[in-house]
């Protein structure tokens, strides 16, 4: 299932041929002038699903390690596999195998540092 992001996009909506004020606050206009308008549109984004799944083979060398796994907020590697970032996801590879273990990250944005 692809989930999507909303994005809000303001779009300038056109002035009347008498209206010359251009703030968007209308007692900032002079008297008899009209302020301009704004209205929200949204726009429907879909996010990509991660590049690879569990059990996939990873290209471990096409891509490097990830070394501060602090950083991103991931607990520090203690065993025989590694963190490997393919922006913006992060996999938990076996580093024997190649074998994706977990995709950590599933597209979440707190680790697009």
């Amino acid at each position: 299932m692809l989930r999507s992001v909303l994005l809000v996009l303001l779009v300038n909506a056109p002035l009347p041929a008498s209206a010359a004020c251009a703030s968007l606050v209308a007692s900032m206009c002079p008297a008899g002038e009209q302020a301009q308008t704004m209205t929200a549109r949204f726009l429907r984004v879909p996010v990509k699903p991660p590049a690879f799944a569990v059990g996939d083979l990873f290209p471990v060398a096409d891509h490097s390690i990830l070394m501060n796994p602090a950083r991103y907020g991931l607990p520090p590697v203690d065993g025989a596999w590694r963190y490997y970032r393919v922006a913006p996801d992060v996999f938990r590879v076996d580093s024997e195998t190649g074998i994706v273990l977990e995709v950590v990250s599933k597209g979440n944005r707190r680790l697009m540092r």
